[in-house]
């Protein structure tokens, strides 16, 4: 059937077949780099602002914590008076830290991590709370603000630190999961592109060698041999031999093979009258 078709029509088909599988490369090349920038986006808008935050938010309870020890440490009412603010600032700071990374929270089990957070720093305000009465008694509640600081305040705290680890460990997880993706996104995305191109080249070789040989079959030569000489047998050129393939019957040479032996006949016939 393809043999049988015009050229225009053979070669508007091979150029048909060959834009529609660029369309599909591309395609395809468009589809897993959109997959690739969403897992990309996510560790740079998500996972690792979500890391860094908490890494912040841990700064600051520790500077809470410092705090607390410097308070139990100080031996007059203007040193605790100096604490007691720096303590407010880093409480604040840990409020407006909370607050500010609800946004970065990407599903369920983060969201219970962060309650969980909240939970525990809620705990540790509530043993400082006991805390600060203990270390301004002075010396008569001294050993009982040391013991407190070092039990059930240090339980507290560890407490929270882990919450804060926790949800670090959660993000780190969610960023190396992304990027795992991605990396496979990739090869995916490369291997088939390498396939259709293959595919392509191997198409583009297999219609070419099939129109050429379609055209040199309809022709029974190549196109110049062929216009050369019916142009000498146009001349008045009856003489040149026409080479034919074995087996030629409907070729174009084959025709002007004809037409020279009808010319050849026609006039030896003249040239007897």
């Amino acid at each position: 059937m393809f043999n049988n078709l015009k050229i225009a029509t053979k070669l508007g088909a091979a150029f048909a077949t060959m834009v529609v599988l660029a369309l599909v490369v591309g395609g395809m090349a468009i589809q897993q780099m959109a997959q690739m920038y969403e897992k990309t986006h996510d560790i740079a808008s998500s996972w690792l602002p979500s890391v860094k935050a908490m890494g912040t938010m841990g700064s600051t309870l520790n500077q809470f914590r410092r705090a607390e020890d410097d308070h139990v440490l100080a031996l007059d009412d203007k040193t605790m008076d100096e604490v007691d603010k720096a303590l407010a600032r880093a409480r604040q700071s840990l409020t407006e830290q909370l607050k500010a990374y609800e946004p970065l929270i990407s599903g369920p089990e983060e969201r219970k991590e962060v309650d969980d957070l909240h939970k525990a720093l809620a705990a540790h305000f509530s043993t400082h709370a006991k805390l600060i009465p203990l270390s301004r008694g002075g010396e008569k509640t001294f050993d009982e603000a040391k013991a407190w600081l070092r039990g059930d305040s240090r339980a507290s705290f560890y407490a929270a630190e882990a919450a804060l680890k926790d949800i670090i460990e959660l993000n780190d997880r969610g960023a190396a999961k992304a990027s795992a993706e991605a990396e496979a996104t990739y090869h995916a995305a490369r291997a088939w592109v390498l396939a259709l191109l293959l595919g392509m080249a191997l198409l583009a070789s297999g219609m070419a060698v099939v129109i050429v040989r379609t055209l040199t079959r309809q022709l029974g030569a190549e196109p110049a041999e062929a216009a050369q000489l019916a142009a000498r047998v146009a001349g008045g050129d009856l003489t040149t031999a026409v080479p034919l393939r074995s087996g030629d019957r409907t070729s174009l040479m084959a025709g002007l093979a004809g037409m020279q032996a009808s010319l050849v006949g026609v006039v030896s016939s003249v040239r007897q009258n």
